[in-house]
């Protein structure tokens, strides 16, 4: 299946556009478009790794529970 990357519209109240034009004054982004897309992505990046490093710690605890238990102390 090949990923769409056609726009979509996302609405935002006008006091949040304000505040992000703002935000994005004297920076490199050109728009308030170009500045959520960027902030957008970030996030769900964190998150993947951020649920990455969960299932890791998950099959580390199991891991270190099974050990314990082959010790004999559970």
């Amino acid at each position: 299946m090949t990923p769409n990357t056609e726009p979509i519209r996302i609405d935002i109240p006008t006091e949040l556009q304000t505040k992000l034009e703002a935000r994005i004054d004297g920076t490199d982004f050109d728009s308030i478009e170009s500045y959520t897309q960027f902030v957008l992505e970030t996030i769900v990046a964190e998150d993947e790794l951020s649920s990455e490093s969960s299932s890791e710690q998950t099959t580390t605890s199991a891991d270190l529970e099974a050990r314990l238990e082959d010790l004999g102390y559970m």
